[in-house]
């Protein structure tokens, strides 16, 4: 026992080193013990002790061996721990299995090997105040669950790390509140760890990057990930993003090959997403990127992330880069904001099963090669501004029906363009190949959103392609500008412009969207509805609705064509519009509504192709009409035909109808005549209305008896009068 006056214990290193003997040191009370020096106690017989908050150092060696089974520290100002202080040799155990460690608030510095071998140590607590921990400090330990506080700083590897801090050692669960890499800690990366919890700051690069054991990730209080911050964390299936993080960076979940969901807490302050953020993360089903979001590139974000069905694009994003998409053979929707105005190489190929909520891609300079490569689901493509089109920028697009080209063929960027029904010419087009529609069997129209110099070659092109029935489009200003040069050119094909309307519209400011509401005199035969307007202050305007009764009664009408930019024909619009012969809508019409009489008593109307976002056609909308025909798609969204909507197309023949179409209502065909009846496979559930067949005549019996097995009807289905 050590006199309390004595202040230091002076005596040269090793004083009492090899005494096994020695069991048992008691401080005082009040002792004024500032420093135990370098083996001062090495290889003797201590089973307890507890230091005196007096004590500011304790040496190299100056415990090693000591077979101790518990080491408490009190209270104290400032205390530094020697290299190897505690340390058991190579071979040597602990005769205890349990060394309970606790820091007090004074431990500022833990040297190197510091406790190692010390197979006892299960657990340790280290205070706030610790600042330094140096390499290998509890090398060999049994710690099982590692709390590391804020302020500790390590050796960098620059600085000698060799081995870790809590190298060999079995933890478990690990908790952070700083950015520490693997390697200071580990000396790689640990085995054994399943649970890890970050809870400030920022998480460093590459800081956890190929832990691949881990499979709870918690984060709290983060504010930004780094590069590959947990690029392949093989175990991960989960991440909770808190609201607090405003940047992740490059590669940051990449290769996470069990992640199965990404969630962004509610009030996500999320500002910056890196580049293949995601990438071949095969598992992951579903990520909403929050609105906060302020990136304008998005390059490779969810390169072949397979299972993907569901995602978003930021709507500050302008570049949807290279690989944004590509190999996500499973995401089914995406909608693309419309500033966007360069897609990269690759961005989307080989999503086979994605449909497109726009196609009109109005800011649209620039699209990389294989862009859209293998997009079955693609159906057009408009970019009036576009400059830069890569090579086979839509190959395998197998159901593309309208394209757009600066100047090359058509066969250039899809190799089926058999299949291709519209071709719009870019705004940036001089001139175009030679050639430029040839395999185009089925072109049917050309729209040029400026003259090019090269318009001749146009008409050459179609001639060559033996397309003399397709038609030319061009817009109002560049009508105006045609001279008589240009029009002899174009003679024998049937050209035309938006119509210039003598009409009055309502406008809906906050959405800059236009509806017709009443034309004074319309005398043309041909109606190329428009697409925009302009107010009196010159604010363009889309062109979304057609009102009630504009065009109701009027005779010289042979031919409507509808903008992609209609959503809604009213009713009796074009009710008895007895000489309209033909109604077209653009490819990519986002027409979802037709009101009531809509076109009734059209009797000069034979077909007409509807569009796929169409998702109601309202009561009487065809009723008396001269239709043969009803096309629509695969793809259809129609879900509801209204009350008499076919009623009395008598030379209706066959009727295929596609879509989730889930009520047809009564009357809806009654006095057609329909002979055949054919559902798509998503309409398992629809609703068939009294009297929906009643008096078609034509219907087989065969036709009657697939439809009463297949589907729920009444007595009045097919009900045939008298």
């Amino acid at each position: 026992t050590r006199p309390q006056a004595d202040e230091i214990l002076r005596e040269k290193s090793g004083v009492f080193a090899g005494s096994s003997a020695l069991s048992e040191v008691i401080f005082a009370q009040e002792s004024g013990l500032k420093a135990i020096f370098g083996m001062a106690f090495a290889g003797t017989s201590v089973r307890t002790l507890t230091l005196p908050a007096s004590v500011e150092y304790i040496g190299a060696y100056a415990f090693a061996d000591v077979e101790t089974e518990s080491v408490t520290f009190e209270e104290g100002e400032g205390l530094e721990i020697d290299d190897y202080a505690f340390a058991l040799s190579d071979g040597k155990e602990d005769s205890f299995e349990h060394f309970a460690l606790a820091f007090s608030s004074g431990v500022r510095s833990v040297g190197r090997f510091a406790f190692a071998n010390r197979k006892g140590i299960s657990s340790v607590s280290l205070n706030d105040e610790l600042e330094f921990l140096l390499d290998g400090a509890f090398y060999g330990c049994s710690i099982t669950n590692l709390i590391l506080p804020e302020g500790t700083a390590f050796e960098t590897e620059e600085e000698g790390v060799t081995v870790g801090v809590f190298a060999n050692n079995p933890v478990v669960e690990l908790t952070l509140y700083h950015d520490c890499t693997m390697t200071q800690l580990f000396g790689g990366i640990p085995s054994m760890l399943n649970i890890l919890n970050v809870f400030k700051g920022k998480i460093a690069e590459e800081q956890f990057r190929g832990v691949t054991s881990v499979k709870n990730l918690t984060l709290r209080d983060v504010d930004e990930i780094g590069d590959y911050a947990f690029f392949g964390c093989t175990g991960l299936n989960g991440v909770t993003v808190p609201a607090s993080v405003t940047a992740i960076g490059d590669y940051a979940f990449s290769a996470c090959s069990d992640l199965l969901a990404v969630v962004f807490e509610n009030g996500s302050d999320l500002q910056e997403i890196g580049e293949y953020v995601f990438a071949e993360d095969e598992k992951l089903l579903e990520v909403d990127l929050p609105s906060s979001v302020i990136s304008t590139e998005f390059v490779g974000v969810f390169y072949h992330c397979s299972a993907l069905t569901i995602a978003n694009i930021p709507a500050s994003v302008r570049l949807v880069g290279d690989n944004a998409f590509a190999g996500c053979s499973r995401l089914v929707s995406i909608a693309i904001p419309e500033q966007v105005d360069e897609i990269g190489a690759h961005a989307f190929d080989g999503c086979g099963v994605l449909e497109f909520e726009n196609v009109k891609f109005d800011r649209l300079v620039s699209l990389g090669e294989y862009a859209f490569a293998g997009c079955k689901l693609l159906h057009a493509v408009k970019a009036e501004n576009i400059a830069l089109i890569g090579a086979r920028a839509f190959y395998g697009c197998e159901d593309l029906r309208e394209i757009t080209i600066i100047g090359q063929k058509v066969a250039d960027l899809i190799d089926s363009p058999d299949k291709i029904v519209s071709v719009n010419v870019s705004s940036a087009a001089v001139t175009v190949a030679e050639e430029v529609f040839d395999g185009c069997t089925r072109l049917t129209a050309v729209s040029v959103f400026t003259a090019p110099e090269g318009i001749e070659r146009i008409v050459s092109a179609l001639k060559d392609a033996e397309r003399y029935a397709a038609k030319i489009f061009v817009t109002q200003e560049s009508y105006r500008a045609l001279g008589e040069d240009l029009l002899t050119a174009m003679e024998g094909f049937l050209f035309s412009a938006p119509t210039d309307l003598n009409a009055t519209y309502s406008f809906d400011r906050s959405m800059l969207t236009a509806k017709i509401v009443s034309v004074d005199v319309f005398d043309g035969a041909v109606l190329y509805l428009p697409s925009y307007v302009y107010d009196d202050e010159g604010v363009e305007y889309e062109v979304t609705a057609i009102g009630e009764r504009v065009f109701r009664d009027n005779t010289s009408i042979e031919e409507v064509i509808v903008p992609f930019t209609v959503v809604k024909i009213e009713a009796y619009a074009f009710e008895a519009c007895v000489n309209m012969r033909t109604l077209r809508f653009e490819i990519g019409s986002r027409l979802t509504y037709i009101g009531k009489q809509a076109f009734s008593r059209a009797e000069s109307l034979t077909y007409v192709d509807l569009p796929d976002a169409l998702e109601e056609i309202g009561e009487r909308a065809f009723e008396y009409s001269g239709l043969i025909t009803i096309d629509n798609t695969v793809y259809s969204h129609l879900k509801k035909i209204g009350e008499r909507a076919f009623d009395h197309t008598e030379r209706l023949d066959e009727l295929v109808l596609y879509g989730a179409v889930e009520e047809i209502g009564d009357y809806a065909f009654s006095y057609s005549g329909v002979s055949g009846i054919t559902f798509g496979s998503r309409m398992e559930d629809v609703t068939l209305g009294a009297y929906c067949f009643a008096d078609c005549y034509n219907l087989s019996d065969e036709t009657i008896a697939y439809v009463t097995e297949n589907y729920t009807t009444d007595d009045t289905t097919f009900h045939r009068h008298a």
